[in-house]
């Protein structure tokens, strides 16, 4: 049987030991073996907090268009856009920052939404419709890019299906946004004219109620797409090295 020498204490030990007979001191071998296994079980515990990050999400973008219950959306969507941050490693640096920039591109168009409407809600009565008509310009436009931050949280996980989908869903919200602005304008600036008018503008929203099911298209659509980065993750498709991720640890 051959040896091999001791790194700590120059011993020499059969082949293959695991501890040194002299000092005590960890192989080479299972030194290597121990790390390999530490890093497998980082690398899987990352990929289950994308993969029920991304679930998250899709709960999130299904109840986005639901009354009252997207405010549980936009709860559970924060805690899935946190785990998918911090399983984003393991599928490289690419991923970990279009998830940053999607973060990123979100609180601008949020923030920039909640500024606009701010807004609009102090003008009304005081300010003329041109600035008004601008304003709700911004907010509408401030909405677009909220919705282009989902289309990039898993961009660079998807396959080809999965990006047609995505991008499918936020140029149909586009759309949809389009053609709801050119109902709710025109009301809106004839509250500005004559402020008295705002019962009128509360009647005519409520008769328009039934436009928010329209947002279930680029929903359904979002959440399909995001449905192909679990199926990806599942076949072991991503990330890279997902064998040694789903397979048996070392001994």
């Amino acid at each position: 049987m051959s040896e091999v020498a001791c790194p700590q204490c120059g011993k020499a030990n059969p082949e293959g030991y695991n501890y040194c007979s002299v000092c005590g001191a960890d192989s080479p071998s299972r030194t290597l073996v121990e790390e390999a296994n530490a890093r497998q079980a980082s690398d899987k515990k990352s990929v289950e907090r994308t993969k029920t990050g991304t679930i998250l999400v899709i709960v999130a973008v299904l109840l986005s268009w639901v009354p009252l219950l997207d405010y549980l959306g936009l709860l559970l969507g924060a805690i899935g856009v946190i785990l998918i941050i911090l399983g984003s490693e393991v599928f490289g640096g690419h991923h970990h920052g279009m998830a940053i920039l999607a973060v990123v591109v979100f609180l601008i168009g949020f923030l920039t939404a909640l500024l606009a409407a701010a807004g609009i809600a102090s003008s009304v009565g005081t300010a003329s419709p041109s600035l008004i008509t601008d304003q709700f310009d911004i907010y509408i436009a401030s909405a677009g890019i909220v919705d282009f931050s989902y289309v990039l949280i898993l961009l660079s996980l998807e396959n080809s299906v999965g990006r047609t989908l995505v991008i499918s869903g936020f140029l149909s919200a586009i759309l949809i946004t389009i053609y709801v602005v050119t109902i709710i304008q025109p009301l809106i600036i004839t509250v500005v004219k004559n402020p008295s008018e705002a019962q009128y503008l509360t009647n005519q929203i409520s008769g328009l109620s039934n436009l928010h099911l329209l947002s279930a298209i680029p929903a359904v659509l979002t959440a399909l797409g995001y449905l192909t980065v679990i199926r990806r993750i599942d076949k072991g498709e991503i990330p890279k090295g997902a064998a040694l991720v789903n397979g048996p640890q070392a001994q």
